[in-house]
């Protein structure tokens, strides 16, 4: 529904979620990467979205990326709202046992 009446705010918040994942995912990255490939993105956008925030979660295997930012109204008292998630494996060395690998 809403997703559908506003592809360009979606398709920006999208890239920032799946920018904000990819800084956090590579080896020793941290929120505070994905917050400025967040950030970073999302300056540019500041007429398509609004009031941005986000939640970067970060465990040994898996980085997540949530956001949720309004959509500026041209109708009086109407407001949206779009949300995006990414999410992907944190980049690390694993050893062949761990890879289900065969051991000797």
């Amino acid at each position: 529904k809403l997703m559908t009446r506003f592809p360009k705010h979606l398709a920006v918040l999208n890239a920032a979620a799946e920018d904000g994942t990819r800084a956090a995912q590579a080896r020793g990255g941290r929120s505070r990467d994905a917050e400025a490939a967040i950030d970073q993105l999302l300056a540019g956008s500041s007429s398509l979205l609004t009031n941005p925030s986000r939640t970067v979660t970060i465990s040994a295997d898996t980085v997540t990326v949530e956001l949720a930012a309004d959509i500026p109204s041209l109708v009086p008292f109407w407001s949206g709202t779009v949300t995006a998630r990414s999410s992907g494996p944190v980049e690390r060395f694993r050893p062949e046992s761990e890879r289900g690998g065969a051991t000797p």
